[in-house]
């Protein structure tokens, strides 16, 4: 690069610098107007002095230890984060199975009616066994609709 190009940029930001360390006022004309001054004026305005521009403003060069500690900070976020997607998925899943096995239940098994079968129908009658069995698909489905937040 030409120095004297380097030079020249140089030159056209001092300006720039020093306008930070000037003071700056926002002054309100009685019609309403807003002008925004390097000095107060006098007469029937109000003066307000705005605080400084901060020196650290804009853009700033992170360190890398900062830098690390930030990309640690978005890992852990991340990884937090799939561990609640994992889970979600899995409660889903969990409801599913739970919701399947509830009306594959509903027929009863062998052993859980009580009375006389006869070829012609007969008369029987669901047992203890049949209602626990149900108690336990319904206490298993509210479970997984609790734990995938339904």
């Amino acid at each position: 690069m030409n120095p004297r190009l380097l030079v020249a940029c140089l030159l056209l930001l001092v300006p720039y610098a020093t306008v930070q360390a000037q003071k700056v006022y926002k002054i309100i004309q009685p019609d309403g107007r807003v002008i925004y001054s390097d000095q107060p004026l006098q007469g029937k305005t109000t003066a307000k002095e705005l605080p400084p521009v901060p020196e650290q403003s804009g853009i700033q060069v992170a360190s890398p230890e900062e830098i690390q500690a930030v990309n640690e900070r978005t890992r852990a976020r991340f990884e937090e984060e799939e561990k609640r997607r994992q889970a979600s998925a899995e409660a889903s899943a969990k409801l599913k199975e739970a919701e399947k096995a509830k009306v594959e239940g509903v027929e009863p098994l062998p052993g859980e009616r009580t009375g006389i079968k006869t070829k012609t129908g007969g008369r029987t009658r669901l047992n203890e066994d049949y209602d626990e069995r149900q108690k336990k698909l319904d206490q298993d489905l509210d479970d997984a609709r609790r734990k995938a937040g339904n």
